[in-house]
């Protein structure tokens, strides 16, 4: 009767943990707010990301309506030990430049 109570116990608690770790990684992955570059979603900047809150702080809106595509240079990337598998391309996600 002793090890069925314990047993018992025992999955109880790991069901526990389980939900209280579940919780916390659910409540972590949806605690960051979005943010834009309206003149509203600027405003909130700094209260999110506390060194966003100069006068002239990233991130920084690009018109990509007003860029100008251009050829460039291979990127050359400085103590690296062994070379990349094949030509980076970067990609706005609208928010970041992101090399893939």
């Amino acid at each position: 009767m002793k090890v069925v109570s314990h047993m018992k116990m025992s999955s109880l608690y790991m069901q526990n943990v389980f939900i209280i770790l579940l919780t916390g990684i659910c409540v972590s992955s949806t605690s960051h707010d979005h943010w834009g570059y309206s003149s509203e979603e600027q405003a909130k900047w700094k209260d999110n990301y506390k060194s966003c809150g100069g006068d002239s702080q990233s991130p920084i809106a690009i018109d990509s309506s007003k860029t100008v595509p251009m050829n460039m240079s291979a990127l050359e990337l400085i103590y690296y030990d062994s070379p990349l598998p094949g030509p980076l391309q970067l990609h706005n996600n609208g928010h970041t430049g992101i090399y893939k």
